[in-house]
């Protein structure tokens, strides 16, 4: 089962993912989660973003997308995953669609 859920700031998003996942099985894939790690790990990508999570600026569409390729690419995707909090634009929806063409996934719900 592939997830989408969105919402304001306290909204329940975190809460709602984490049951979703532990019921069904699958990863929770958060943004804020993949680019910490990255710069902590010091990737290429990591480093990219750094200055704008340093500065609390939003990170360009265009890297997230690659974070979301990269990230939705892992073995542990296969079943499926839950996407929190994105995307949170038009663009991002866009090319999450893409995206997910290209990967031959489809997204089966989106929760608002």
């Amino acid at each position: 089962m592939r997830l989408v859920i969105l919402g304001g700031p306290g909204a329940g998003k975190g809460t709602q993912s984490q049951k979703l996942c532990q019921q069904q099985s699958i990863p929770l894939v958060s943004t804020g989660d993949i680019l910490r790690e990255a710069i902590a790990s010091q990737s290429d990508l990591g480093l990219q973003v750094q200055p704008y999570v340093e500065k609390g600026e939003l990170v360009p569409d265009t890297l997230l997308i690659e974070f979301m390729r990269e990230r939705l690419l892992q073995s542990d995707t296969a079943r499926g995953w839950l996407l929190e909090g994105y995307p949170r634009t038009a663009f991002q929806a866009e090319e999450l669609d893409f995206l997910l063409e290209k990967l031959q996934q489809k997204l089966d719900w989106a929760i608002y």
